[in-house]
């Protein structure tokens, strides 16, 4: 007996559980929104949350939910005046139809116009430039399709601008979207009280083991200015660039503050590591095996001075580079002494066993009337070289310079739009006792635009050019003044750059040409030609090669990636050249 009563209250849960899972398939078809696919997308999507389940008939509830839901996409984007039939048609085997099909056919009518915004600004707001604009582009929206989406982006960038910029009162006393459906037409009517705008009263530094003086001089923000979010996240980035701090947090107590209109600021900080290590280790035919360590100290003191010491060791090079950075108390971020030193031990330049100690001073700083930096520097370098355990000479070089360079950008990681600009100048002469007595000069130039929204150009252009009275004692000491990886891609390094085949060039000119289109948000796609000539009095049908490539863009975390591969267009002929080379590179393009 017992057992009959649990087959028939298993036979009653099948029959309860049956519609739930099972799910007739359906074809959906939708006529008459034939050039509007976002519509037809948004309807699609929105029915499919309404026939997950059995539709073998059509019920009038189901079928006025439906009506429903296409009456609403419709009217958000301007048609308030369609004609909706719907009908199921079941599947039919012989006709090819082996699911039921779903017709819906849409007539959508004259779609509203928009013929008036009115926006009234009430409050300290009222003479703001920005809500100023805002009102004035409003006004682009007269004659255009309503679209409840645009009218919503409206409202937003009312409010949103509140916030931005210490309107922390604002508020909507009154907005209307009105739609006359009989003359397809709209009305908006909105009425914003933006209040008072608030201004920061203090700016406190807490969890700090900088002093607090050095901070205020960070800062961009003086006491008694207007809030405004910029101006925050500009201190942020001044503050994380200064490399001191691990968290930034800033906030305010607004319920506080509320009756005065005034904020206090508080900016939580929390100290960097004292000590970073980073290991790391290569292969290449020349160096063999190589390990380097780097060593990093964010912070040392109360004063922020920061030191990061470079070590590699391979069977034929060893080197120690130590950079001790000193920031100046008026403008800690952008005014500061830089203090290099360096050791370097080869035994295969040319079969030279050569030792090497180098020093720099330079002094950084930035005037307030624009954005170029400028460096001076003094540098000493000093090359003991013995050949099969004789000695041969010391050479001395003791070489001030000037540096000015600046960067501009707009955009993230991967600008839409920037230029660089950086010069130099290092000289050496006998006259300060020198033993060598030479100028190099360097100019690099980078500009990059963005159009059409996905399409991006890269020009650059980089120039080196040295004079010197010497050239066989000035070779060792070039690998300090130039980039190593610097060369035209599509050749080996050894046909085209200064720091292989003897380091005999002591000029060269090289520009890179790039377009890229943007498949997705972070991923481009890029081709390139680079051109130009090294030499030492350049002679362009000798001298001149030039490269051509494809890559990807992909912005990470890390920062970005750039993978190219490239062929060689000029010079194959001449030399023992592989065909095909590939690169990567890290970091930014500015």
């Amino acid at each position: 007996m017992e057992r009959i009563i649990v087959i028939k209250l298993l036979c009653i849960m099948l029959l309860v559980l049956t519609p739930i899972f099972s799910k007739c398939e359906i074809q959906i078809e939708l006529e008459g929104l034939d050039s509007k696919l976002e519509l037809e997308y948004n309807i699609r999507k929105k029915i499919d949350h309404y026939i997950a389940r059995d539709l073998d008939y059509l019920g009038v509830n189901l079928k006025n939910e439906i009506h429903d839901i296409i009456k609403l996409s419709l009217r958000s984007a301007g048609y308030y005046n369609p004609k909706i039939s719907i009908v199921l048609l079941p599947k039919n085997i012989e006709n090819n139809k082996k699911l039921n099909t779903l017709i819906i056919k849409i007539s959508l009518g004259m779609p509203i116009k928009v013929i008036q915004v009115n926006i009234s600004i009430y409050g300290d707001g009222k003479n703001d430039f920005d809500y100023q604009n805002i009102i004035k582009d409003s006004k682009l929206f007269i004659g255009k399709q309503l679209n409840h989406h645009d009218y919503e982006q409206l409202k937003n960038r009312l409010y949103n601008l509140a916030v931005s910029k210490g309107y922390l009162d604002a508020k909507f006393q009154k907005s209307q979207l009105i739609v006359i459906p009989k003359l397809n037409q709209s009305i908006w009517n909105i009425n914003f009280f933006s209040g008072c705008r608030y201004i920061i009263e203090e700016l406190k530094f807490q969890g700090s083991q900088i002093q607090e003086t050095y901070l205020k001089n960070i800062s961009n923000i003086s006491i008694g200015e207007y809030y405004d979010t910029k101006s925050i996240m500009e201190l942020t980035r001044r503050l994380s660039s200064t490399n001191w701090f691990c968290s930034i947090c800033t906030s305010s107590n607004l319920n506080s503050c509320a009756k005065k209109k005034k904020l206090l600021l508080n900016v939580l900080l929390t100290p960097n590591i004292k000590n970073s290590f980073e290991i790391g280790s290569g292969y290449s035919n020349n160096t063999g095996l190589r390990v380097k360590i780097i060593w990093k100290k964010p912070w040392i003191n109360s004063y922020g001075h920061s030191l990061e010491n470079s070590f590699s060791i391979s069977a034929t090079e060893q080197f120690v580079d130590i950079n001790y950075k000193i920031p100046l108390f008026n403008n800690p971020l952008e005014e500061y002494y830089l203090c290099q030193g360096g050791w370097v031990y080869e035994n295969n330049i040319y079969n030279l066993q050569s030792q090497v100690v180098m020093l720099n001073i330079a002094r950084y700083w930035k005037c307030i009337d624009d954005d170029w930096q400028r460096v001076i520097n003094l540098y000493w370098y000093i090359n003991h070289c013995f050949c099969k355990n004789n000695f041969i000479k010391d050479i001395m070089i003791i070489c001030p310079g000037i540096n000015i360079n600046r960067v501009k950008k707009r955009g993230d990681m991967i600008p839409y739009w920037g230029n660089s600009q950086r010069y130099s100048v290092n000289i050496s002469a006998n006259y300060w006792k020198s033993d060598i007595d030479f100028i190099i000069f360097k100019a690099q130039n980078i500009w990059i635009r963005n159009f059409f929204s996905k399409n991006r150009i890269i020009i650059k252009s980089d120039l080196n050019w040295v004079e010197v009275n010497n050239l066989s004692y000035i070779i060792p000491v070039f690998r300090f003044f130039f980039d190593k990886s610097f060369g035209i891609r599509g050749y080996e390094y050894k046909f085209v750059s200064s720091f292989y085949n003897s380091f005999q060039y002591t000029k060269s000119i090289i520009s890179t040409f790039e377009y890229q289109y943007n498949i997705c948000s972070k991923l481009w796609s890029a081709i390139f030609i680079d051109f130009g000539g090294l030499g030492n009095n350049i002679n362009w049908k000798k001298d001149f090669k030039a490269g051509f490539g494809m890559g990807v863009r992909w912005q990470l975390p890390i920062g970005p990636v750039r993978l190219d591969i490239a062929i060689p267009l000029i010079g194959l002929v001449r030399i023992n050249h592989n065909l095909l080379h590939f690169y990567v590179n890290l970091g930014p393009e500015l």
